[in-house]
């Protein structure tokens, strides 16, 4: 018979093997809200959105909402480590309906690990010409240990 192995608790789970994901978490629905007023033609960087400590967030989608007619914004986000999900600023005509305001969800194919009480980092752009207030709604799951 083969000594039991013990697992190395720095590696992912996947590098430890199957055996090593028990049944001692849980994943939960949740939604994250921000909201922000930026003047107008002005460049904000580095705006946080501080996440619960209480489980890790599994990011899977993102949905902006302004209220500007036509959105008039570009977004970039990031993590805490200042990994960038994206290389270029996305225009708010990606995010949001022109006529109406409303969000378009930017789903991401893979879910962004971010550790529990870290921070979601937003760099915003606004191109309206106005004072604009927008918000964002960061769908995900909560990953309780």
């Amino acid at each position: 018979m083969l000594p039991l192995r013990q697992n190395n608790p720095l590696a992912p789970a996947a590098y430890n093997g199957l055996s090593s994901i028990g049944s001692d978490f849980e994943d939960g629905d949740f939604c994250k809200t921000a909201q922000f007023v930026i003047a107008a033609n002005s460049t904000n960087l580095n705006l946080g959105v501080q996440l619960d400590k209480d489980a890790d967030f599994l990011l899977t989608a993102i949905y902006a909402l302004s209220d500007q007619t036509g959105g008039g914004f570009a977004v970039r986000f990031a993590d805490q480590s200042g990994y960038y999900l994206n290389d270029n600023f996305l225009s708010s005509f990606a995010l949001t309906i022109a006529s109406t305001g409303v969000g378009i969800p930017f789903v991401l194919p893979i879910p962004l690990r971010f550790p529990k009480g870290s921070q979601i980092l937003i760099d915003l752009i606004e191109q309206s010409g106005h004072t604009n207030t927008i918000q964002f709604l960061f769908r995900a799951m909560k990953h309780f240990v």
